[in-house]
């Protein structure tokens, strides 16, 4: 169990989990009080002001190795901040921010699910080497679909493509090589 003060409020974590909107957290632009915790697994920031992913140097030295899920859906994030120096990333929810830019993405090789739903994205270069990845949302943004839904399996209500490295493939293909 670990502790986490949020406007002076100290909460604990239950397990390895903190749920800051399951606590009434919604409110939050810049990440405090997070560098005591340890071994967290997942960790959800949805829903709050957060314009930059900045985690304290304690925190990102105390779970970069731990942490495989992260929920920032919801807030106002433009930059990454030090969301890629944790490495063991495997799910990352992205969902109505204003992401425009993938390229800081490419170090999260272990990345299998990413929603990127209801982002103002240009472009998706840093997801081409993303491997593991299995499941993309790409609802509500500005990427334009339509070449490739003849070959890849893609479902408009939630956004989700399947067939990510098929598409990634695609995709690379026709922004570079065309």
């Amino acid at each position: 169990m670990g502790e986490v003060r949020v406007h002076g409020i100290k909460y604990y974590t239950e397990g390895n989990f903190l749920y800051l909107p399951d606590l009434g957290i919604k409110s939050i632009s810049q990440i405090k009080g997070l560098g005591t915790i340890k071994e967290l697994e997942l960790l959800d920031l949805s829903d709050n002001k957060l314009s930059a992913c900045n985690f304290p140097k304690p925190f990102i030295r105390n779970n970069k190795l731990t942490i495989t899920e992260l929920y920032l859906s919801n807030n106002r994030l433009q930059e990454f901040g030090n969301i890629t120096d944790l490495s063991r990333l495997k799910e990352l929810d992205l969902m109505n921010n204003r992401i425009t830019d993938t390229a800081p993405l490419k170090s999260l090789s272990r990345l299998t699910i990413l929603n990127l739903n209801g982002n103002p994205l240009t472009e998706l270069d840093g997801l081409l080497h993303l491997d593991e990845l299995n499941l993309l949302f790409l609802k509500d943004t500005p990427i334009d679909l339509a070449p490739y839904l003849d070959t890849i399996e893609y479902d408009p209500q939630t956004g989700i493509i399947e067939e990510v490295q098929i598409f990634l493939d695609l995709y690379n293909y026709r922004t570079n090589v065309l």
